[in-house]
C-alpha cells in the first residue's frame, strides 16, 4: 500500500516547526508515555527511534535502559539539528557518558547495518510513510533476531469530526490515515510475529475550528490541513463547513477533535519460529 504523502512538503514542514515543535505537541508527548510503557522488552544493548523529531521520547527510555546505546532518526533535517542541540544540554543532566547519535534519515531507506538494534521505537510517524511495506521491510533488516519492534501510529478515525465536516459540503482531501488491518498485514508480509495491537482515543478541545487547523499547521500536519484551504469555493463554503462542525461537535468550552492512535509491538524471529 502506497499513501499519497509529499515527502518533500513533510520535510519542509517538520524542519520549519522544529525549534517550537516541543511547545505544541503535547499530545505526542502523551502518546509517547504510552508507548514507553507498551514496550514488552526488558533489555535493549542498541535502540533506535525512527522519526525521532526533537529526540525527546530517547531520553525517556534511557531512564528505562540506562546502559543502552541509543540513536535517532528523521527525515527533516531541521529536527535532527533541534535534537542534536537539545542533546548537549540533556547529556549534562542526564550525567550519561553518551547521548543518543542522531541522523537524517527516509525510513523507508534506513542507513543502518543489518542485525544490530535490539529494540525499534516510532511515535506517531508512520502515517507519514509512503509505502508500509518497504518501511517495515527496513526494520526488520535492521534488527536482531528476537528484537521487538514498538511503535505508535495515527489510525482511521483521526479528525474524524473535521473530516465530516468537509465531505458534508462535497470536499474532502484529508491525509489517508490506514486501518490497523492493514498495518497487521504488511507488518506480517515483512516476517514479524507476535503482533499485538492496542487502540487509544485521545479528545482534545479547541476554542473554534480555526485553532484547530492552525495547530494541525504548527505540528507540522499540513499534508492532513492546508489542502482544505484550496478549492473551497470561497468564503460561504469554509463558513458552511464550520457551522456543520460547530453544530454537531462543540462541547461546553469548544469543539472537539478526536485523535485514534494503535500501539502496536511485534517481534523479529528465525523463520522457523514464525507465529502469527
Amino acid at each position: 500500500m502506497s499513501n499519497s504523502i509529499n515527502k518533500e512538503r513533510v520535510k519542509k514542514n517538520f524542519s520549519s516547526i522544529a525549534s517550537n515543535y516541543d511547545q505544541v505537541a503535547t499530545l505526542q508527548s502523551e502518546v509517547a508515555q504510552a508507548l514507553i510503557y507498551f514496550i514488552a522488552s526488558r533489555k535493549a544493548s542498541r535502540i533506535i527511534d525512527i522519526g525521532t523529531g526533537t529526540g525527546n521520547i530517547l531520553w525517556k527510555v534511557a531512564k528505562r535502559f540506562p546502559s543502552a546505546q541509543t540513536h535517532g532518526c528523521d527525515l527533516a533535517f531541521g529536527m535532527i539539528k533541534q535534537a542534536s542541540s537539545l542533546a548537549q544540554s540533556r547529556q549534562k543532566k542526564s550525567g550519561h557518558a553518551h547521548g543518543p547519535f542522531f541522523l537524517q534519515a527516509d525510513a523507508e531507506s534506513l542507513p543502518y547495518c543489518s542485525l544490530i538494534f535490539d529494540l525499534v521505537l516510532s511515535n506517531v510517524a508512520y502515517q507519514w510513510i509512503q509505502n508500509y511495506r518497504q518501511a517495515f521491510q527496513e526494520v526488520h533488516f535492521l534488527m536482531k533476531p528476537g528484537a521487538e519492534f514498538c511503535f505508535s501510529i495515527f489510525i482511521e478515525g483521526t479528525l474524524s469530526e473535521l473530516y465530516s465536516s468537509f465531505r458534508h459540503i462535497g470536499y474532502f482531501r484529508g491525509h489517508p490515515f490506514v486501518s490497523c488491518d492493514v498495518l497487521k498485514k504488511f507488518l506480517r508480509m515483512s516476517e514479524f510475529s507476535h503482533i499485538f495491537m492496542k487502540e487509544l482515543i485521545f479528545q482534545k478541545e479547541y476554542p473554534d475550528v480555526f485553532s484547530l487547523l492552525c495547530e494541525l499547521k504548527k505540528m507540522g500536519a499540513s499534508n492532513a490541513a492546508s489542502g482544505f484551504f484550496k478549492g473551497l469555493g470561497g468564503r460561504k463554503k469554509l463558513q458552511e463547513m464550520i457551522n456543520y462542525y460547530e453544530e454537531n461537535f462543540t462541547r461546553k468550552k469548544g469543539i472537539k477533535a478526536t485523535y485514534q492512535v494503535a500501539l502496536i509491538r511485534c517481534k523479529k524471529l528465525q523463520p522457523k519460529q514464525l507465529d502469527y
